[in-house]
């Protein structure tokens, strides 16, 4: 992101260049869909701030990104996933079910919409207050079983959303401190790279949960923190 902006201020250009180049190589070469979605958003984002002050460095970026997303769609870790993503998904809860109760099927997104299905269940059946802390992948595994979701049962998925991991663990109580939380944080002064991070948190735990992730716990309770009051570099810059 820094690297995007020293770009868009002609700073190092060759140096800036690379280190956004070798990182979105990085980004592609994972294959994660989750980071792709965040890399494409704030795309998206940079192009529409270009375009009401530069609009050849708007339309070069988005070509150079086009350009990049087609080269990288032929990778066989990007192809095979879109590919399964294509191929396999089916918008009807019945048809899922019933596909992940005979195998272990391989889209990640049918998966993520089923967990949330069985969490609600599971939070409607124990409000107000929750099925406890120490208590909630238990209670995740029994909808599991419920209707045989093979590849959760036997990798014991945990809920792969936030929001609802704190509804499920502590009721009502929980859930709605949570979401204050997040509310608090895009209320607090921040910087700009601190506006990125709690927008990469609070999408993120959509559809991760964020809390139960190393790399979560970092962000949410060291990074954030250090950028919510610092001005140097602040959004109207």
């Amino acid at each position: 992101m820094e690297g995007l902006r020293q770009l868009h201020k002609k700073h190092q250009i060759f140096v800036n260049f690379l280190i956004v180049a070798v990182t979105i190589g990085f980004v592609f070469l994972l294959g994660n869909k989750t980071v792709l979605i965040f890399l494409f958003l704030f795309t998206i984002g940079i192009v529409y701030k270009l375009w009401q002050t530069n609009k050849k460095q708007s339309i070069l970026l988005a070509l150079s990104f086009l350009t990049l997303a087609c080269f990288a769609s032929q990778m066989p870790i990007i192809k095979n996933r879109v590919n399964v993503f294509l191929k396999t998904t089916d918008f009807n809860m019945e048809t899922i079910i019933t596909k992940n109760s005979f195998t272990q099927t391989k889209n990640t997104a049918e998966h993520r919409v089923l967990i949330d299905y069985l969490a609600i269940k599971e939070i409607m059946a124990t409000l107000p207050f929750g099925v406890g802390t120490g208590d909630f992948q238990e209670a995740l595994n029994k909808q599991y079983n419920t209707v045989n979701f093979k590849v959760a049962i036997k990798n014991k998925f945990n809920n792969h959303n936030q929001y609802l991991a704190e509804f499920l663990k502590t009721g009502v109580l929980g859930g709605v401190l949570f979401l204050m939380l997040v509310f608090t944080l895009w209320k607090t002064k921040k910087s700009r790279m601190g506006f990125y991070f709690v927008l990469l948190f609070s999408i993120g735990c959509l559809v991760e949960s964020y809390l139960d992730r190393q790399h979560g716990i970092v962000i949410f309770a060291c990074i954030i923190p250090f950028f919510l009051n610092q001005n140097s570099n602040s959004l109207s810059a």
